[in-house]
Protein backbone atom coordinates (compact mmCIF):
# COMPACT_ATOMS: atom_id res chain seq x y z
CA UNK A 1 0.00 0.00 0.00
CA UNK A 2 1.32 3.58 -1.06
CA UNK A 3 2.35 5.63 1.59
CA UNK A 4 -0.11 9.12 1.54
CA UNK A 5 1.43 12.10 0.11
CA UNK A 6 2.82 15.06 2.64
CA UNK A 7 1.43 17.28 -0.16
CA UNK A 8 -2.14 17.29 -0.71
CA UNK A 9 -4.03 18.96 -2.85
CA UNK A 10 -7.19 20.53 -1.75
CA UNK A 11 -8.57 21.25 -5.17
CA UNK A 12 -9.23 19.68 -8.58
CA UNK A 13 -8.49 20.59 -10.90
CA UNK A 14 -5.27 22.80 -10.01
CA UNK A 15 -6.34 26.08 -10.55
CA UNK A 16 -5.17 28.17 -13.99
CA UNK A 17 -3.61 31.34 -13.16
CA UNK A 18 -1.96 34.70 -14.26
CA UNK A 19 1.28 35.04 -14.50
CA UNK A 20 1.55 33.39 -10.68
CA UNK A 21 4.26 34.56 -8.07
CA UNK A 22 5.05 32.49 -5.27
CA UNK A 23 5.94 34.22 -1.93
CA UNK A 24 7.25 32.51 1.04
CA UNK A 25 7.50 33.09 4.45
CA UNK A 26 7.80 31.41 7.23
CA UNK A 27 7.97 31.36 11.26
CA UNK A 28 11.06 31.16 13.05
CA UNK A 29 14.48 32.65 13.10
CA UNK A 30 14.09 34.67 10.34
CA UNK A 31 10.82 35.99 10.88
CA UNK A 32 11.60 38.53 14.06
CA UNK A 33 9.13 39.88 15.39
CA UNK A 34 6.47 38.09 12.54
CA UNK A 35 7.84 41.02 10.05
CA UNK A 36 7.82 38.50 7.09
CA UNK A 37 4.51 36.50 7.87
CA UNK A 38 2.65 39.26 8.74
CA UNK A 39 3.64 41.31 5.31
CA UNK A 40 1.58 38.20 4.08
CA UNK A 41 -0.94 38.11 6.17
CA UNK A 42 -1.23 42.28 5.16
CA UNK A 43 -1.72 41.31 1.51
CA UNK A 44 -3.95 38.21 1.69
CA UNK A 45 -5.98 40.80 4.22
CA UNK A 46 -9.45 41.41 3.07
CA UNK A 47 -9.10 39.55 -0.41
CA UNK A 48 -10.82 36.40 -1.72
CA UNK A 49 -8.32 33.80 -1.20
CA UNK A 50 -7.98 29.84 -2.07
CA UNK A 51 -6.90 27.51 -0.81
CA UNK A 52 -5.49 25.04 -3.14
CA UNK A 53 -2.97 22.33 -0.94
CA UNK A 54 -1.17 22.00 2.20
CA UNK A 55 1.91 19.99 3.48
CA UNK A 56 1.21 17.93 6.39
CA UNK A 57 3.30 19.17 9.57
CA UNK A 58 3.65 15.25 11.12
CA UNK A 59 6.78 14.31 9.53
CA UNK A 60 8.82 17.94 9.84
CA UNK A 61 8.20 19.25 13.30
CA UNK A 62 9.50 18.28 16.80
CA UNK A 63 6.44 18.43 18.68
CA UNK A 64 8.15 19.68 21.87
CA UNK A 65 8.96 22.64 20.30
CA UNK A 66 6.57 23.43 18.01
CA UNK A 67 3.96 22.47 20.42
CA UNK A 68 -0.01 22.41 18.68
CA UNK A 69 -2.58 24.81 20.42
CA UNK A 70 -5.79 23.52 21.85
CA UNK A 71 -8.64 25.99 21.73
CA UNK A 72 -12.24 26.24 22.59
CA UNK A 73 -14.71 25.75 19.94
CA UNK A 74 -18.58 24.96 20.39
CA UNK A 75 -17.08 23.97 24.08
CA UNK A 76 -15.53 21.19 22.16
CA UNK A 77 -11.15 21.40 22.57
CA UNK A 78 -9.98 21.50 18.99
CA UNK A 79 -5.69 20.83 18.16
CA UNK A 80 -4.53 23.47 16.00
CA UNK A 81 -1.44 21.61 14.26
CA UNK A 82 1.08 23.71 12.66
CA UNK A 83 -0.22 24.70 9.17
CA UNK A 84 1.70 25.30 5.92
CA UNK A 85 -0.96 25.88 3.42
CA UNK A 86 -0.61 27.21 -0.05
CA UNK A 87 -3.17 29.89 -0.88
CA UNK A 88 -4.41 31.80 -4.52
CA UNK A 89 -4.47 35.63 -4.36
CA UNK A 90 -5.77 37.00 -7.17
CA UNK A 91 -5.10 40.52 -8.67
CA UNK A 92 -6.99 41.05 -11.86
CA UNK A 93 -6.17 44.81 -12.26
CA UNK A 94 -2.36 43.75 -11.90
CA UNK A 95 -2.17 41.18 -14.62
CA UNK A 96 -0.71 38.84 -12.00
CA UNK A 97 -1.93 36.33 -9.35
CA UNK A 98 -0.23 35.52 -6.04
CA UNK A 99 0.25 31.82 -4.61
CA UNK A 100 0.95 32.18 -0.57
CA UNK A 101 2.68 29.80 1.32
CA UNK A 102 2.73 31.21 5.34
CA UNK A 103 3.73 28.86 7.75
CA UNK A 104 6.35 27.79 10.25
CA UNK A 105 9.90 26.80 9.17
CA UNK A 106 10.47 23.10 9.75
CA UNK A 107 12.72 21.40 12.04
CA UNK A 108 14.00 18.31 10.31
CA UNK A 109 13.72 17.43 6.88
CA UNK A 110 14.46 20.78 5.02
CA UNK A 111 15.20 19.40 1.62
CA UNK A 112 12.05 17.39 1.54
CA UNK A 113 10.08 20.30 2.30
CA UNK A 114 11.49 22.85 0.03
CA UNK A 115 10.92 19.91 -3.38
CA UNK A 116 7.23 19.89 -1.50
CA UNK A 117 7.10 23.84 -2.03
CA UNK A 118 8.80 23.83 -5.82
CA UNK A 119 6.14 21.14 -6.63
CA UNK A 120 3.43 23.26 -5.95
CA UNK A 121 5.47 26.48 -7.93
CA UNK A 122 5.65 23.81 -10.90
CA UNK A 123 2.07 22.42 -10.82
CA UNK A 124 0.46 26.21 -10.74
CA UNK A 125 3.25 27.08 -13.38
CA UNK A 126 4.83 30.34 -11.15
CA UNK A 127 7.37 32.16 -13.07
CA UNK A 128 9.42 33.40 -9.76
CA UNK A 129 9.74 32.32 -6.05
CA UNK A 130 9.94 34.78 -3.87
CA UNK A 131 10.93 34.26 0.39
CA UNK A 132 10.73 36.99 2.88
CA UNK A 133 12.30 37.46 5.78
CA UNK A 134 13.15 40.11 8.86
CA UNK A 135 15.83 38.96 11.25
CA UNK A 136 17.45 42.50 11.20
CA UNK A 137 14.31 44.22 10.66
CA UNK A 138 14.43 45.11 14.35
CA UNK A 139 17.76 47.07 14.06
CA UNK A 140 15.85 49.33 10.69
CA UNK A 141 13.04 49.83 13.37
CA UNK A 142 15.66 50.96 16.53
CA UNK A 143 17.54 53.05 14.43
CA UNK A 144 14.51 54.47 12.91
CA UNK A 145 13.37 55.75 16.36
CA UNK A 146 16.63 57.17 17.40
CA UNK A 147 16.81 59.21 14.62
CA UNK A 148 13.39 60.34 15.30
CA UNK A 149 13.86 60.94 18.85
CA UNK A 150 17.34 61.66 19.43
CA UNK A 151 18.37 63.28 16.22
CA UNK A 152 20.25 61.62 13.09
CA UNK A 153 23.76 61.78 14.25
CA UNK A 154 22.45 59.87 17.76
CA UNK A 155 21.46 57.00 15.15
CA UNK A 156 24.38 57.30 12.86
CA UNK A 157 26.43 56.97 15.94
CA UNK A 158 24.46 53.74 17.32
CA UNK A 159 25.04 52.12 14.04
CA UNK A 160 28.43 52.69 13.99
CA UNK A 161 29.09 51.20 17.39
CA UNK A 162 26.88 48.44 17.05
CA UNK A 163 27.94 47.62 13.58
CA UNK A 164 23.84 48.11 12.87
CA UNK A 165 23.10 48.05 9.09
CA UNK A 166 24.58 45.96 6.23
CA UNK A 167 27.77 44.38 6.13
CA UNK A 168 28.52 43.29 2.76
CA UNK A 169 30.22 46.27 2.74
CA UNK A 170 32.84 45.08 5.53
CA UNK A 171 33.43 46.96 8.90
CA UNK A 172 35.24 49.74 7.80
CA UNK A 173 33.00 52.17 6.87
CA UNK A 174 32.00 51.42 11.05
CA UNK A 175 35.33 52.60 11.87
CA UNK A 176 36.46 55.78 13.96
CA UNK A 177 39.72 57.64 14.15
CA UNK A 178 41.46 57.26 17.74
CA UNK A 179 41.80 60.74 18.33
CA UNK A 180 44.57 60.71 21.53
CA UNK A 181 44.02 63.53 24.18
CA UNK A 182 45.93 63.19 27.01
CA UNK A 183 49.67 63.35 26.26
CA UNK A 184 52.33 63.80 28.19
CA UNK A 185 54.20 65.53 25.42
CA UNK A 186 52.83 69.13 25.27
CA UNK A 187 54.67 70.12 21.96
CA UNK A 188 52.72 67.13 20.07
CA UNK A 189 49.16 68.36 21.96
CA UNK A 190 49.82 71.89 20.55
CA UNK A 191 49.84 70.20 17.32
CA UNK A 192 47.06 68.22 17.20
CA UNK A 193 44.82 70.87 18.83
CA UNK A 194 46.23 73.37 15.70
CA UNK A 195 45.54 70.62 13.14
CA UNK A 196 42.20 70.25 14.46
CA UNK A 197 41.02 73.81 14.24
CA UNK A 198 43.07 74.17 11.02
CA UNK A 199 41.83 71.08 9.26
CA UNK A 200 42.06 72.87 5.36
CA UNK A 201 44.97 74.02 5.96
CA UNK A 202 47.63 73.74 2.84
CA UNK A 203 50.85 72.47 4.20
CA UNK A 204 49.70 71.21 7.66
CA UNK A 205 52.45 68.80 8.30
CA UNK A 206 55.16 71.64 7.83
CA UNK A 207 52.69 73.99 9.73
CA UNK A 208 51.94 71.55 12.79
CA UNK A 209 55.91 71.20 13.35
CA UNK A 210 56.01 74.70 13.35
CA UNK A 211 53.24 74.91 15.81
CA UNK A 212 55.15 72.27 17.98
CA UNK A 213 58.59 74.62 17.99
CA UNK A 214 60.25 71.13 17.22
CA UNK A 215 62.80 70.33 14.49
CA UNK A 216 60.70 68.72 11.13
CA UNK A 217 63.08 65.54 12.04
CA UNK A 218 62.21 65.53 15.98
CA UNK A 219 58.72 66.33 15.48
CA UNK A 220 58.05 63.67 13.56
CA UNK A 221 59.35 61.22 15.19
CA UNK A 222 58.18 62.26 18.57
CA UNK A 223 54.35 62.60 16.92
CA UNK A 224 54.76 59.23 15.76
CA UNK A 225 55.47 57.72 19.31
CA UNK A 226 52.83 60.04 21.04
CA UNK A 227 49.87 58.88 18.11
CA UNK A 228 51.36 55.91 16.58
CA UNK A 229 50.80 57.53 13.52
CA UNK A 230 52.76 59.54 11.08
CA UNK A 231 51.88 63.24 10.50
CA UNK A 232 50.85 63.30 7.54
CA UNK A 233 48.51 59.74 8.28
CA UNK A 234 46.91 61.23 11.09
CA UNK A 235 46.15 64.21 9.00
CA UNK A 236 44.51 62.38 6.00
CA UNK A 237 42.80 60.24 8.96
CA UNK A 238 41.32 63.20 10.83
CA UNK A 239 40.16 64.79 7.23
CA UNK A 240 38.19 61.84 6.07
CA UNK A 241 36.70 61.54 9.75
CA UNK A 242 35.61 64.89 9.29
CA UNK A 243 34.72 64.33 5.83
CA UNK A 244 32.26 61.15 6.49
CA UNK A 245 31.20 63.85 9.69
CA UNK A 246 30.01 66.02 6.59
CA UNK A 247 28.59 63.58 4.53
CA UNK A 248 26.48 61.80 7.45
CA UNK A 249 24.96 65.25 8.26
CA UNK A 250 24.34 67.09 5.38
CA UNK A 251 23.26 67.11 0.99
CA UNK A 252 26.85 68.72 0.09
CA UNK A 253 27.64 67.86 -2.48
CA UNK A 254 30.85 65.37 -2.56
CA UNK A 255 33.60 67.94 -4.58
CA UNK A 256 32.39 70.68 -1.68
CA UNK A 257 32.73 68.16 1.29
CA UNK A 258 36.50 67.20 0.00
CA UNK A 259 37.15 71.21 -0.41
CA UNK A 260 35.98 71.50 2.93
CA UNK A 261 38.41 69.11 4.73
CA UNK A 262 41.42 70.66 3.01
CA UNK A 263 41.60 68.41 -0.85
CA UNK A 264 41.70 70.44 -3.93
CA UNK A 265 41.75 67.48 -6.07
CA UNK A 266 38.36 65.60 -6.30
CA UNK A 267 39.45 62.34 -7.77
CA UNK A 268 42.38 62.21 -5.18
CA UNK A 269 40.00 62.78 -2.19
CA UNK A 270 37.56 60.21 -4.08
CA UNK A 271 40.00 57.30 -4.17
CA UNK A 272 41.87 58.25 -0.20
CA UNK A 273 38.19 57.91 1.00
CA UNK A 274 37.96 54.72 -0.60
CA UNK A 275 40.77 53.42 1.01
CA UNK A 276 39.97 53.91 3.89
CA UNK A 277 36.27 53.44 4.27
CA UNK A 278 36.02 50.78 1.92
CA UNK A 279 33.27 52.77 0.73
CA UNK A 280 33.02 55.65 -1.94
CA UNK A 281 31.72 58.81 -0.93
CA UNK A 282 28.65 58.29 -2.55
CA UNK A 283 28.29 55.29 -1.01
CA UNK A 284 28.74 55.83 1.89
CA UNK A 285 26.06 58.48 1.82
CA UNK A 286 23.53 56.48 0.04
CA UNK A 287 24.43 54.00 3.60
CA UNK A 288 23.53 56.50 6.18
CA UNK A 289 21.20 58.58 4.00
CA UNK A 290 18.57 56.05 5.34
CA UNK A 291 19.26 56.43 8.86
CA UNK A 292 17.91 60.09 8.82
CA UNK A 293 14.57 60.24 9.85
CA UNK A 294 11.66 61.94 6.79
CA UNK A 295 9.87 65.42 8.22
CA UNK A 296 6.89 63.80 10.47
CA UNK A 297 4.45 64.97 7.56
CA UNK A 298 6.12 63.12 4.73
CA UNK A 299 6.51 59.88 7.38
CA UNK A 300 2.82 59.73 7.78
CA UNK A 301 2.42 59.62 4.48
CA UNK A 302 4.67 56.86 3.59
CA UNK A 303 3.68 54.51 6.22
CA UNK A 304 0.29 54.73 6.26
CA UNK A 305 -1.13 51.25 5.29
CA UNK A 306 -3.59 51.13 1.71
CA UNK A 307 -6.87 50.05 2.71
Amino acid sequence: MAAPSELEWLVEPRPVLQRPVLLVALEGLFDVAGVATDALEWLTDGRPVETIAAIDPDGFYDFTQERPQVRLEDDERVIDWPENEFKVVRFPSAGRDLVVLSGVEPHIRWSTFADHVIDVARATRCELIVTAGGVTAWQDLALHLIARLCGPEHAIRTAKVYLLGGHEDGQLPFSAISQPRRLGDSAIRRSLDWIDANIAAPNPVMAMAECSGLTRRTFARRFRTATGKRPIEYVHALRIERARQLIEAGASPIDDVGYQVGYEDPTFFRRLFRRAIGLTPAAYRRKYATIVPLPVAQAATEIRFAG
